[in-house]
């Protein structure tokens, strides 16, 4: 397959995210609404700032990630369980177009 080295790429990098991953506190994160926090001893007014795994940051981000966090793990997962299924059938047009579907979500990230 001429896509190999790619999918090895999106592989190592997918297999490196999770190993990251690990080291969070499990379960699904969360944010919280929070007003007039001490900050390394700096008292500071937030509208709307959550607070997130120890810092602050805007709401908008923080929900972002929040939402993100379980789902990203469970596709990148998925990419290399799909990388996997497809190594034997990379001289056909089916692992092909799959390598190439994979490759083409992933590019310029890897």
């Amino acid at each position: 397959m001429k896509h190999d080295e790619k999918l090895q790429r999106i592989k190592v990098e997918c297999q490196r995210l999770l190993a990251l991953a690990e080291k969070r506190t499990p379960g699904k994160w969360v944010s919280e609404y929070s007003t007039n926090h001490k900050n390394g001893g700096i008292r500071a007014a937030f509208d709307h700032v959550f607070l997130f795994r120890g810092s602050y940051i805007d709401s908008e981000d923080a929900d972002y990630i929040a939402a993100c966090a379980g789902a990203a793990e469970a596709g990148w997962r998925a990419t290399i369980a799909a990388i996997e299924a497809i190594q034997p059938f990379s001289a056909t047009l089916l692992g092909e177009g799959l390598a190439a579907a994979i490759i083409t979500a992933w590019e310029g990230l890897v």
